[in-house]
């Protein structure tokens, strides 16, 4: 039998494996999370980003697939795009698990499991690459999958799940030891397209397999007999990757053409340190380790209280790849002498080794990633979250490892029988090693959720489906008392939307306009509150009083002031009022008053903050330009080819014999209809034809030829660069919020 039939044999007889693989996983599942008490319903955890899974979720069974979802961020529309944490790979396992219920926790829960499952189906393909025996990877790809790690992030951040990490790691191990190009057709085939599918995945995952790709290719090509080939076959895996990561991103860059601004990617290079990855913390037993030796060592270093401890401590290794990560540091130092039985060809150990030194360098606190997060770019932050590739190094060298010792061990029967005693042995200590917990957690009596439930309850006995919400406070993350933050609370104004159906809420606002908009209204009180609640067609407003010092009191009192507000239901968490009834027929629909904060509603860019000075107009409020254009969005009512006036209240910034005048230019949908010199405050005057279609938003843009500093006038030290204020605009007709 020749070789590429011999190995053709291997696949073959692998696939005997995977179905015990597979049921030995579940049941490994069950008693590691002790699902048989688990209410799959209820919610894993309520904490911060764990909110973010089951979002998706939501919208998944709401909408059939996870691009947007018109009932969330009303009346804008939700598009989890703009921020594209998990990749395609991640909302596929989501879709499938949707045909099992349509409870999105339920979802969330199941794609966990699945998840796991293939985890370890992708782990013991990959690991048999590495010639190790069937029994040792079948036990050391199921103890990757129960990696601490992914019961301590997924908590918070349940789209770091790892399947798709074995095939990204094990490639680029296998470019280094020059043993890619040897691996028989039918596995390159697989491993192919097992690294396409796994570049749909999370961006961090990506990335840190880029980085692993092309230490990879530099280091093999160097210890390669047959560098240009070497580069090659590595380059050209990297580029398969590289494909499928930019299809999988396509849909994103598509919606940031059409948004600008709504990538939502908030990062300072400070957080590569904040988030960093720290060798004590790989190697830090969990909390509850069974042997009383290591627990005591874990309660040390938690009781020394470090700096920078943050989702780091998640990053444990468990005790079994906590030593393999100590054997490949004393490999590497030894500069291979010390193999542990691994043949010279292929090197896997020592290839193991300068991978896993590659990440720690990379990743450790004030490391090579933090130079690239400061000149380069901070977008992938949590660098801590390369422990996954660190792990898998670290199962494939203790499956070598082990792997070599069953080859010197059983040559009789009895000790093959022996063998694998103590290898289901090892895997039950590592599984009971690597628990993070006594008893899942259970949130399904939680306080927030009780109290959700009980006002969707009585809201649905009076709100008919269709019913828009204006969820106060906006972005309640950045708005709850300490207490709400320190009990997991923050995103915990998603709930009402995961546990209601039929109804349209303002919260999980993410295009640029949405976010301005709606933070700008909920920011008001009493009339105002309500009159801009109204013209953006909301009918309710839940009020969740955990985002106010008083508990909501002043708030919601304003609003009882307003004639035709009715509160619907009310408990300790939270308030909903009905504004329905409200009427505003005396309300002045015809000004955008500029010198008010709720003006913000109608600006695109270029105009300063209101404010009031006795210099100019007895005190009037008013807004200055702020650069050499400025702009505003508004909607004209019942219009289409139509005259519209506009009468503009405005005066000119001046400075003696320096600076005499302000021209300005006008334009109205880019179309050029006026053009001013003002030198003096007036009120001017512009007639323009509103938009061919009608209902089209209309953008009022003015272009200053004269803006200057004041600071550079010697005036003041104000730079900002000043042209026009602008007291209001009074228009024939009346105008509405884009």
């Amino acid at each position: 039998m020749n070789d590429n039939n011999k190995l053709k044999t291997n696949i073959s007889s692998d696939l005997l494996y995977y179905i015990p693989l597979v049921i030995t996983t579940f049941f490994a599942f069950m008693c590691f999370f002790r699902t048989w008490n688990w209410n799959f319903s209820a919610p894993i955890s309520l904490y911060g980003d764990e909110f973010y899974p089951y979002a998706l979720s939501k919208i998944i069974l709401k909408t059939g697939w996870w691009w947007s979802d018109p009932s969330l961020s009303f009346p804008y529309g939700y598009y989890p795009l703009a921020y594209p944490a998990p990749g395609h790979l991640d909302y596929v396992l989501l879709k499938i698990a949707s045909f099992f219920t349509d409870n999105c926790f339920a979802v969330a829960s199941i794609e966990v499991m699945i998840s796991n499952i293939l985890t370890v189906v992708f782990a013991f393909f990959c690991i048999r690459l590495f010639d190790v025996s069937r029994l040792t990877a079948f036990v050391f790809s199921i103890l990757y999958a129960f990696l601490p790690a992914l019961y301590y992030n997924h908590i918070s951040h349940m789209q770091v799940l790892f399947h798709a990490i074995p095939p990204l790691a094990a490639s680029a191990a296998l470019i280094l030891s020059d043993r890619l190009r040897k691996l028989s057709k039918p596995r390159l085939i697989i491993l192919n397209v097992l690294v396409f599918i796994c570049a749909f995945s999370y961006v961090y995952t990506v990335f840190f397999a880029a980085f692993c790709f092309f230490v990879a290719i530099i280091f093999g090509s160097i210890r390669s007999a047959e560098p240009k080939k070497q580069i090659l076959s590595g380059c050209l895996l990297l580029a398969i990757m590289l494909g499928g990561f930019l299809i999988n991103l396509a849909p994103t860059f598509y919606l940031w053409h059409k948004y600008p601004g709504a990538e939502n990617m908030m990062r300072h290079p400070a957080e590569a340190d904040y988030y960093g990855l720290r060798i004590r913390d790989l190697l830090t037993p969990v909390d509850i380790n069974p042997r009383s030796m290591l627990r005591r060592v874990s309660r040390k270093v938690s009781a020394a209280d470090y700096p920078l401890s943050t989702e780091n401590m998640a990053a444990k290794l468990g005790t079994l790849f906590s030593l393999g990560f100590l054997l490949l540091f004393i490999n590497l130092f030894s500069m291979g002498r010390i193999g542990f039985g691994q043949k010279q060809e292929p090197p896997y150990i020592t290839s193991f080794a300068l991978l896993v030194t590659a990440c720690v360098l990379w990743s450790t606190i004030g490391g090579f990633g933090s130079i690239f997060n400061l000149l380069i770019s901070p977008s992938v932050r949590a660098l801590n979250r390369i422990s996954l590739y660190i792990a898998f190094y670290c199962a494939a060298t203790m499956a070598v490892i082990f792997s070599h010792l069953e080859s010197k061990f059983t040559k009789a029967k009895r000790s093959k029988c022996i063998w694998s005693f103590c290898m289901v042995s090892l895997l039950v200590y590592g599984l009971y090693d690597q628990r993070v917990w006594k008893k899942l957690p259970d949130y399904s009596k939680d306080d927030s959720l009780t109290y959700t439930r009980e006002i969707l309850d009585k809201v649905q006995e009076t709100l008919p489906n269709g019913t828009n919400f204006l969820y106060m406070p906006f972005c309640s993350i950045t708005s709850l008392l300490p207490s709400a933050v320190e009990a997991g609370l923050y995103f915990g104004e998603l709930l009402p939307y995961l546990l209601s159906d039929g109804y349209n809420w303002s919260t999980f606002a993410v295009l640029p306009e949405a976010k301005k908009n709606l933070n700008i209204i909920c920011a008001l009180d009493g009339s105002e509150l309500i009159y801009y609640a109204k013209k953006f067609r909301f009918d309710a407003v839940w009020v969740d009083k955990r985002g106010y010092k008083d508990r909501g009191g002043l708030l919601l009192n304003s609003i009882a002031s307003v004639n035709g507000t009715t509160k619907i239901c009310e408990n300790d968490l939270f308030s909903v009022i009905d504004i329905r009834d409200v009427d505003f027929k005396d309300i002045d629909n015809n000004k955008i008053d500029l010198g008010q904060n709720v003006s913000g509603l109608y600006i695109d860019y270029g105009f300063s903050t209101p404010e009031t000075s006795s210099s100019f107009q007895a005190g009037k409020a008013y807004r200055w330009s702020d650069g050499n254009e400025a702009a505003l969005t508004f909607y004209a009512d019942n219009v289409e080819d139509e005259a519209i006036t506009a009468r503009f209240d405005v005066f000119p910034f001046l400075c003696g014999e320096i600076l005499k005048k302000q021209r300005v230019e006008i334009f109205i949908n880019d179309k050029k209809v006026d053009s001013w010199v003002l030198t003096e405050p007036e009120v001017k005057t512009l007639n323009f034809m509103a938009p061919e279609s009608g209902g089209a938003p209309l953008k009022l843009k003015f272009q200053f030829l004269d803006a200057m500093e004041p600071g550079a006038l010697g005036i003041n030290d104000d730079w900002r660069k000043l042209a026009v204020g602008f007291h209001a605009i009074h228009f024939n007709r009346s105008v509405y919020p884009h």
